[in-house]
């Protein structure tokens, strides 16, 4: 994403939509159109998200993992990319983007 100049505002790049939902009652509202916006009473963290790293074993660690319980968030972003950005993204060497092994 990257900063409007004048407004301050984030634009998309390389990024297709974003899904944006918040708890119900914090002071949040939308500028553009480009992501969408709903509001829910209650965001339980999926079990499968990342929720830390484990630098000696180089994995990352779940929610499952950490938490003994179910853990509730503020907020939950989804970005959806390009299906085709690892065929036509390139970096700033002329190397193609690739997913990263994990």
């Amino acid at each position: 994403m990257l900063s409007d100049p004048y407004t301050g505002l984030v634009w998309p790049q390389r990024i297709e939509s974003a899904a944006v939902v918040v708890k119900e009652g914090l002071p949040v509202l939308k500028t553009l159109d480009w992501l969408t916006l709903t509001f829910e009473p209650k965001i339980e963290v999926p079990a499968d998200a990342w929720v830390d790293w484990d630098a000696a074993n180089q994995k990352f660690i779940t929610a499952a993992e950490k938490y003994t319980q179910t853990v509730e968030t503020n907020t939950k972003v989804t970005v959806t990319y390009p299906k085709d950005m690892f065929q036509t993204v390139k970096w700033h060497d002329g190397s193609r983007c690739q997913w990263p092994t994990l």
